[in-house]
């Protein structure tokens, strides 16, 4: 028994006519075959390829994809090529096991993706800036690129700061030592206030800017430009032993000072406190060029 098979309707190959024209690898197109046959078990129909002399099969020049329909006498199925050339139903057959059908009828011609003539060449790789990227990543690129710029910036700048502040340190020496340059100045104030010419908050103001002053001149640190706890920040890396004993009571006496009330009681308590403290570090001071 045998099948007469022709194309039906185009999917993506045929003309109007049925006519099989411009089909590549892969594409799909209809056959209907028609013929006297027994009743076929549409769930278990094959197509079977001719077999090559050495008794290999090759690439199919015809591959069933799915019976689209089954009635008495006739079988449409949906077909595809994958090898490149010229083909004929010679040698195929259909089958569901329990009978074999020859199929016979049309010929078709199977092209390459490939122009003719054309070598096949690696596509080539686009550079990084004409590649599309999502906008998530040109976030993270910004983001990156001004990092870049601003960490030294900010570290230049830091470092500028650092040395016009520290080339001020200078200006503050004098030929005393800084114990009797604060008591000098000490003194001063101390006039200024018994003879009414200065406010509590004056005199407090001032008693810690002379505090400050005898710092910048002990330790060589610029304490008049940066807040007092950096200045203990900086003599920590160089006199950590005098930051030890002493960073907690300067902190109190520097947060003291800034109380928005003062009355005259407190006047004697932070000249005490300034006087005790600038001789308790210079006694240590002492000690340890004693030690030397």
């Amino acid at each position: 028994m045998s099948l007469q098979c022709a194309a039906k309707v185009s999917l993506e190959a045929t003309n109007l006519l049925g006519e099989i024209r411009d089909l590549t690898v892969g594409q799909k197109f209809i056959l209907k075959c028609g013929g006297s046959f027994n009743a076929l078990k549409q769930d278990a129909i094959k197509l079977l390829a001719p077999v090559s002399e050495g008794g290999s099969v090759d690439v199919p020049a015809l591959s069933l994809i799915q019976v689209l329909s089954l009635n008495e006498g006739d079988v449409e199925l949906l077909v595809t090529s994958y090898r490149v050339g010229t083909h004929s139903l010679d040698g195929f057959s259909l089958t569901d096991d329990s009978q074999v059908l020859k199929m016979t009828g049309i010929e078709w011609e199977v092209k390459s993706v490939i122009q003719e003539q054309q070598k096949p060449e690696p596509y080539p790789s686009y550079p990084f800036w004409e590649m599309s990227y999502p906008l998530w990543f040109y976030g993270v690129f910004v983001f990156v690129l001004c990092a870049l710029i601003a960490i030294p910036t900010y570290i230049f700048k830091r470092l500028k700061r650092r040395k016009i502040a520290f080339d001020k340190v200078k200006e503050y020496d004098t030929v005393l030592i800084p114990l009797d340059a604060f008591y000098k100045e000490l003194r001063r104030i101390e006039k200024l206030w018994l003879s009414e010419k200065t406010t509590e908050k004056e005199f407090v103001s001032e008693l810690a800017k002379q505090f400050r002053l005898f710092l910048t001149r002990e330790f060589k640190v610029p304490a008049f430009e940066w807040p007092i706890s950096e200045v203990l920040k900086e003599i920590k890396k160089s006199h950590y032993r005098f930051y030890k004993i002493f960073s907690a009571r300067i902190l109190k006496f520097f947060k003291e000072t800034e109380a928005s009330s003062i009355s005259k009681k407190d006047i004697l308590y932070f000249t005490e406190e300034a006087q005790k403290l600038v001789e308790d570090i210079d006694n240590e001071i002492q000690k340890k060029r004693g030690k030397k």
